[in-house]
């Protein structure tokens, strides 16, 4: 699923941030990417804001059945990765 609408050349310039990402969770959180969806959400000159989105969390404040709130998983984050090393340079998780 692609979140963003980009350019052929857009695409080909952020390759290299869903390919640390992906490689950042496999290495961190073993999921299945199946499991989880990636989306850029900002950049600066510095870096690249990612939120990786669990599948989880996708329900997350709807009311179930019973009229409940599902509380989720709450899997998903935030990565900031650095332009200049192509890593991820920290990770921010939502309350």
């Amino acid at each position: 699923m692609l979140w963003l609408a980009m350019s052929p050349a857009q695409a080909e310039d952020d390759t290299w941030v869903f390919d640390v990402a992906h490689a950042y969770i496999t290495k961190n959180y073993a999921w299945p990417v199946s499991d989880y969806v990636l989306r850029i959400s900002r950049e600066d000159p510095e870096r690249v804001i990612v939120y990786a989105c669990h599948k989880d969390d996708n329900d997350m404040g709807k009311l179930n059945s019973e009229g409940f709130i599902r509380a989720g998983g709450g899997k998903s984050f935030e990565m900031h990765l650095s332009k200049k090393a192509y890593s991820v340079i920290s990770e921010w998780h939502f309350q």
